[in-house]
């Protein structure tokens, strides 16, 4: 083969090899691009809490309901939970649950798989929460970590804690990915809530 050829080749494989790893280091940098952190506020008058005993050992639930997306994919959204941790509740303790709302039963593959990534995403990295009054002013905060099934949870909540939780007018949770909070906090179920036997110090 002509010496010309040879060369022509070569250099027709490194233009291509070039480009190769052009593309390659073009996807990456898009997968190693931050995401737009999901953050959800939720200020409607229906919104509450609402007993629900098939939480946990018992205990209540905040459902987001005609909540404002102000950033991330707008068809997630929170769930805020407080209650006994374990299906029985005397041998429970308090905690506060965050977790994702579960997709309907007619979602697709394609959408099943992106919210189990987006549940990973966005539930990954521990954060606070953060507890304000009537006079908008935060006054307690309590951490919360992410666990293996992609929720975010407190620890074991003291009976200060609890109480913390029924007064607060406002609730707000932030994580490195998320920003979830809620002024709609009727408070007759909370208060009902301290009557369960979970275990507290």
């Amino acid at each position: 083969m002509p010496k010309a050829k040879r060369a022509a080749r070569r250099v027709a494989r490194v233009c291509v090899a070039a480009i190769a790893g052009l593309q390659i280091l073009a996807s990456l940098s898009v997968a190693a691009s931050p995401r737009e952190k999901l953050e959800v506020i939720d200020s409607s008058a229906r919104s509450e809490w609402v007993i629900d005993e098939h939480a946990w050992g018992g205990g209540v639930r905040l459902y987001f309901l005609d909540a404002k997306h102000k950033s991330g994919p707008p068809d997630l959204m929170p769930n805020f939970a407080l209650g006994c941790d374990r299906i029985d509740p005397a041998k429970s303790v308090w905690r506060f649950l965050v977790e994702l709302a579960p997709l309907g039963s007619d979602a697709s593959g394609e959408e099943e798989t992106a919210y189990m990534k987006n549940k990973a995403y966005y539930f990954g990295a521990p954060g606070t929460v953060i507890l304000i009054d009537e006079m908008d002013k935060e006054f307690k905060r309590v951490p919360i970590r992410a666990t293996a099934w992609g929720t975010l949870e407190s620890g074991r909540l003291t009976r200060e804690e609890v109480k913390s939780f029924t007064d607060a007018s406002q609730i707000r949770v932030e994580t490195p990915t998320v920003v979830f909070e809620t002024r709609a906090l009727r408070a007759g179920s909370l208060h009902l809530m301290r009557k369960l036997p979970c275990a507290t110090p």
